[in-house]
């Protein structure tokens, strides 16, 4: 877990928006509405409905406060799962309200890099599970480029250069992999974070070197830099019916 002093956060919920709107800004139905980067729910007290001393799960609903930015009756419920030696982490949004309901969602999970005392964090090196062949799109301001920079070619490993969050985070779309592990080479621990029928992967840390690195499943992106800032026609917005409910996990797992 990061120092406050260098990230105060460590594994914000990404909801209803994943990434930065153009001028923090969308629209909807002809009526303008404002939300922050990443959306409320990161900022917000979850009711916790259940717990055991292998699951617990948190529901978000809508609010006074929510529908001033947001102006949809939902449910966002985040269920955590321990199995073994993985976090299993369910999302689920349903739409209480009588209109269609837009959203995206993301996890933004961050961890230690070193783990250990006697290691330092170029012995870590991020592995996808399949070999890539894949651009990343550059963040401006916080809002995506409309053109792809090559990041990899017939590769599956990374390297944690000083340099390579000096852009802010690489944004990958449609990866080939469903899971990246982050491994030391000294000692061979890790993690692997498993994102199978996510669409999109953030991989990001404070440029320079500091002692972490977040993998962030994605069913969303940051505005791009054109962007008309309408929602239902943003890049990877998810529709729901009224009644209707959304679905997703990810797993962590330490080896």
């Amino acid at each position: 877990m990061a120092s406050t002093s260098i990230w105060p956060r460590h594994a914000p919920v990404l909801f209803p928006i994943v990434g930065k709107l153009r001028n923090n800004r969308y629209t909807l139905s002809g009526q303008t509405y404002e939300l922050t980067q990443h959306g409320f729910a990161r900022d917000c007290q979850f009711e916790v409905e259940s717990h055991k001393s292998d699951i617990a799960s948190f529901l978000l609903t809508d609010s006074d406060r929510t529908r001033t930015h947001y102006p949809f009756t939902f449910e966002l419920r985040v269920v955590y799962r321990v199995l073994h030696t993985s976090l299993i982490v369910h999302y689920e949004v349903r739409n209480r309200g009588a209109q269609t309901l837009w959203f995206s969602i993301g996890a933004h999970p961050a961890f230690n890099c070193p783990l250990l005392p006697n290691e330092r964090r170029y012995d870590y090196l991020p592995e996808f599970s399949k070999t890539e062949t894949i651009g990343r799109f550059p963040l401006v301001d916080g809002l995506l480029a409309t053109e792809m920079e090559p990041l990899l070619r017939n590769e599956r490993i990374l390297q944690l250069s000083p340099s390579l969050f000096d852009r802010d985070a690489l944004v990958l779309k449609q990866p080939a992999s469903d899971s990246l592990a982050l491994k030391s080479v000294s000692s061979g621990r890790g993690v692997r974070v498993e994102f199978s029928g996510w669409p999109y992967l953030g991989i990001w840390s404070k440029p320079g070197i500091v002692p972490f690195v977040c993998i962030e499943p994605w069913f969303g992106l940051a505005d791009n830099i054109e962007s008309t800032g309408e929602l239902t026609k943003k890049e990877g917005v998810i529709s729901l019916l009224p009644g209707a409910h959304f679905t997703c996990e990810h797993r962590i797992t330490v080896f």
